[in-house]
Order: structure tokens, then sequence, then C-alpha cells
């Protein structure tokens, strides 16, 4: 039964009469549906250009053309697209660069997914989780989508679920080694089988080549050890020799990501093809079970000789019930030939944007000192894919100015004043000792009674105790003198430590000071001082070398990451010269890159 839907999946038509049936399902490519209906039939009114079809429940296709033919009864020929292609009605308008660290594959298909006007697919399962850095320039979404897988080596296939909306993708690996899961066995299901093996595309060498033109179009010698191509394996060398072949796709800017899509292509081309055209019989239409279903990507063998691969192409023919064509090979198809025409019937350009050779220079002229270097201030922009030098040229004059002396006004007087002032002046003196020496000299002294001076005086002369009682016995002495002898002796003292303050004091006053009126003339010219004879060469605050009075040097290795090795893009780089002496300073720079040629940013 061939049913008709509308572009809202609304059911409008079963094509009864419908004939001509064929489908054909391609691995990782757009499976195709054909049919054709008598030209009377008024059910031709349903078959709109973009509407869908549905052969017995199976997959969803979208009507793309009609062919009329006209003999003893007038035919019209529908072809018919899987809906997969619905992705080439949404493109990637500009430049689009995504995915690298931190986002992966399903992440990378999830984002293109986004970018559907209406949201019609949605991803399923994904059984990859690289971190590849994809670029697109004015894109289709499919011709974007089928690109993701094209930098794995392992085989992968596309799964599309059409019985659910929104349709679902889904991303899966393919193990060529697993168990068959498919058999085609003489006498059961084989027809007939026709082998053939293709050696015009072996490759054994690949040389890769992305973006740019020239001598600076993007290899792979970055992160290869230098090498710009890629080698099969020394067994496949021994068999087949050394066959070289260029591989070009102007997409790539990021180098690792391209070696990446080398490699996979040499994993392909380093043997030759081989297929086997089998025509068998679909018994899975009687016998509904797994083992004789057919179907794109499942591993096969073919037991009359023991080949062992998988199915890369399947062609049915509703007309003839049980009648398939199979296609075995040891690799799938090329699909680019497909997204090729899919691509030219949307008018996209298939090259991308590139880029070319620019020169720009600058230059500075500047007084410099040991201490305050001459600066050139140079910028590299982040669309320069690629520096291929930045040259500079130095030299080393003496330091100049301009004139000697500037024009005075008319005569002025300053004075200036001051309160009075107080100031104080301490003098200090050290611990001192002094003696003093008197001379021999007698001295006489009279003593006489202080009650009757004029009277005797009496002293105690005796006393007797006795018994019980006391006797005393005086005597008086008249008035007298002593004298005394005082020999010659010295006396000794000791001054402390001490200070004496003076207080002095300064009155209010003022100082008055008269300047004529006069002129100071200037004197034009150039005048030269210092006498420089070498220089300290500084990139980035980094000292890289030093110079005489004149220089030319290379400075690109100057100015690479030490962290990566590369030359920073969108910043500002420095260039400073720091002489020996007061000097005038020459610097003039010249920078030769690849520019990009677009701008801005992307996610």
């Amino acid at each position: 039964m061939l049913e008709i839907f509308d572009l809202d999946i609304r059911k409008t038509a079963v094509l009864q009469n419908a004939y001509d049936l064929r489908e054909t399902n391609t691995l990782n490519g757009i499976d195709t549906l054909s049919f054709s209906m008598p030209q009377e039939d008024e059910k031709n009114r349903f078959c709109v250009p973009f509407h869908y079809v549905r052969y017995n429940g199976g997959s969803l296709y979208r009507i793309v053309g009609s062919t009329k033919t006209e003999a003893d009864t007038a035919v019209v020929s529908y072809s018919c697209e899987h809906v997969i292609a619905t992705l080439i009605d949404d493109v990637i308008f500009g430049a689009v660069t995504y995915g690298g660290t931190g986002r992966t594959t399903r992440q990378v298909l999830q984002y293109l997914l986004e970018k559907q006007t209406i949201k019609r697919w949605v991803l399923g399962e994904c059984d990859f989780s690289f971190q590849y850095e994809y670029g697109w320039e004015n894109e289709n979404l499919l011709n974007a989508v089928f690109s993701v897988p094209n930098l794995f080596v392992d085989p992968y296939i596309f799964r599309f679920d059409t019985s659910v909306f929104p349709w679902r993708l889904s991303l899966q690996k393919m193990d060529i080694n697993q168990h068959p899961q498919f058999y085609i066995r003489a006498g059961k299901n084989l027809l007939s089988s026709q082998h053939g093996e293709e050696g015009t595309e072996i490759c054994t060498r690949l040389y890769c080549l992305g973006y740019g033109e020239g001598v600076n179009q993007l290899t792979i010698k970055s992160v290869n050890q230098g090498v710009p191509y890629l080698q099969a394996p020394e067994e496949d060398i021994q068999k087949y020799g050394i066959i070289s072949r260029i591989f070009v796709d102007r997409s790539f800017e990021d180098a690792k990501s391209l070696m990446e899509r080398g490699r996979a292509l040499l994993e392909q081309y380093r043997k030759p093809l081989t297929s086997v055209t089998v025509s068998a019989a679909d018994l899975y239409q009687a016998t509904k079970t797994e083992i004789d279903k057919a179907q794109v990507g499942k591993i096969t063998q073919l037991t009359q000789d023991g080949t062992k691969t998988y199915i890369t192409q399947i062609t049915r023919n509703y007309d003839s019930p049980g009648n398939m064509s199979l296609t075995l090979a040891n690799k799938p198809q090329d699909v680019a030939e497909s997204l090729a025409q899919l691509a030219d019937r949307q008018r996209i350009e298939s090259t991308y944007a590139q880029g070319s050779t620019q020169l720009y220079g600058q230059s500075v002229q500047a007084n410099a000192t040991p201490e305050v270097g001459a600066v050139l201030n140079f910028y590299i922009p982040s669309e320069m894919r690629i520096v291929n030098s930045v040259k500079a040229k130095i030299t080393l004059d003496r330091f100049r100015s301009y004139s000697k002396s500037t024009a005075g006004g008319g005569g002025s007087t300053r004075a200036s004043s001051t309160g009075g002032e107080s100031s104080i002046q301490t003098t200090s003196r050290q611990q001192a000792t002094e003696s003093k020496s008197t001379a021999e000299r007698e001295l006489t002294a009279v003593t006489t009674d202080p009650l009757w001076p004029e009277a005797e005086a009496y002293t105690e002369l005796e006393t007797v105790q006795a018994k019980g009682h006391v006797h005393r016995i005086y005597r008086p002495y008249l008035n007298h003198a002593h004298k005394v002898l005082i020999s010659a002796h010295t006396h000794s003292f000791t001054a402390p430590a001490h200070t004496h303050t003076v207080n002095v004091t300064v009155p209010s006053h003022s100082h008055e000071i008269q300047i004529p009126s006069h002129t100071h003339g200037i004197t034009q010219g150039i005048f030269q001082f210092g006498s420089p004879k070498t220089a300290t060469i500084s990139v980035n605050g980094k000292t890289r070398g030093s110079m005489g009075e004149e220089k030319e040097l290379d400075i690109t290795n100057f100015l690479t990451d030490e962290r990566d090795g590369k030359i920073p893009r969108g910043r500002w780089m420095k260039l400073e010269i720091i002489p020996d002496d007061l000097a005038y300073v020459t610097i003039d720079i010249l920078v030769q890159g690849f520019i990009q040629s677009r701008g801005g940013s992307t996610l």
C-alpha cells in the first residue's frame, strides 16, 4: 500500500494503482523511492512536490520530481528521496566553527539539529564521543550533519526512524568483526553473484591540505612531526608500493581535524575496493525472522566463498515480490557525489572563503633613556591564520631637543615673611671631680659655763659607791681655752653630668627680593645629547638580545607563547628598545601573514 501525506503529515490518499515501485537503500546516503501512475488516475493530484510518501509502513519519502511519458498508455513517473533530505531546507548562513575541547560528537550533532527552522529531526543514539573541531560556511544542514563522522576511522552508520515525530536520527558504530547478522546461501536465497575489485583508488601516501593558498595553505605538519603526509602500514607499501595522492578540503581550518579526516580516507583507500553484487530472494516477507532480513550496514557472510563484509546498498523491486539486489563491499561508497548534487540544487557555493597574504608595516621614533625605553606596540589580528614573519629594523641616534630657552615676562617682586621664632640652645657637661687644698693652721677655742659665764666651772672628779648609797665628789674649774692644730689637707667633690639651656627669640620679620623686568630669547634648532652605543631588545617584557647602533632582525619566534608554541592572535605585541645612554630611537617593523577573508568570531 502506497500512502500520500501532506506537509503536516496528514494522510491524503492511498495510491492503489501505483506500480513499478523500486526502493534503494544506501549506507550513509540518501535512500530513494520511485513509482509510476497512469496519467488518467485522478489521484495524481495528490502527488505534489515535497508531499510525503510511505510504502507498506516503511520509511517516509518526499516527492521531488515527476516525468510524463506519452505512449499507448500515458504514464507519470515519480521520484522520491528519503525525508532525511529535508535537512537541506535549512542552511548555516555565514561561517561557523564549533566543537573542539569540551564538546562531544553528540553536542555537535545537537547544535546542528537546533538550527532547523521546523524541528523535524531530533538526535537519538550516538555511540561516539570525540571532541573534534568543525567549520562550516554557507552550508546546508544535511551536508553539515553528514560531515561530522567524516573524521572517524572506525566504520559508522546513520539510522533514521520515521515511525515517530519528530523523526529520530542516530549515529552508531559498526563492528566488521562481529558475528554475521545476515547470510547469503546458494540453494536458499542466492540467485546470482558478481565479484569485482577496483584498484584505481588505491593510495598508500596521502598529502592533506586545508584552507589557504600557496605557502600559506594549511597542512598537517604541525601535528604530524613535521611530515605533510600520512602513510599506510608497511605491509601495504610492500604489496602496492608508494602511491601518493593529495586530499584538499578547504573547509578544514584546524590541522588536527584535517589529519583525522586524512586518516579515515587512507584507511579506506589503502586497499582496493572489493564488491559483490548479489541477486537474492527476500525471504523475510515469508519467514519474518531477523536473520532473513536484509538491511544496509548488516554484517553479511557469503557462504559460497566465505566473503564476510557488510551490505552497502539494497535495491528492491516491489513489482517482483522477494526480488532484491544487494551490494556487499569492504568499505562504504563515497556519498560525496550525491551530497554535491543536493548542494547544487540549493545553489550553495561549495568553495569556502579563503583569504590572501597581507603585508603591513608600523614605525615609531622616540627619545629614550637607560631608564625609559622607546616602545612600539603592534597588533596581530585574530583573522591572521598564519604569521609568516615579523621583521624589525632598529637604529640609535643621539637624544634630540628642539629649543634652549623660553621668553620671560616683566619684572616681579617677591617677599617672604615669618613670625617670631624661639630657638633653644643646650650645652651639656659631663660628670667632673675637683679637689681644693688648705694650708696647716692653728685654731683656739674658749669654753665657758653657759649658765654662769663668769663663775668657775665644776667637773665631776670621782664617784664612790658604798653599800646602799653613792658619794660624788666635784671640783671646780676655771674658764679656759683649747688650742687645736689643723694640719695641711685637701677637700674633693664630684659634679654630676648636667646641661645648661639658653633661649633665643627671633622677632617677626620679612625679606623682600626685587627681580627687574627681563626676557629670555628662544633658540630654535635640534640639539643633541648623549652618545648611545648599545641597546637591549625586549619583546613582550622579556629581554631577547642586544644590538649596536643599527640592527635588522626577525622577531617572529620571539612572539610565541611558551605554553603552546604559537603566536597569540587578537592581541597587541610590545617591542621595546632600552639604550645605554640618552638616545633617539627609530623602530620599523614589517608583518607578513595570511589573513582570513572573514572577520568576527563564532561559537
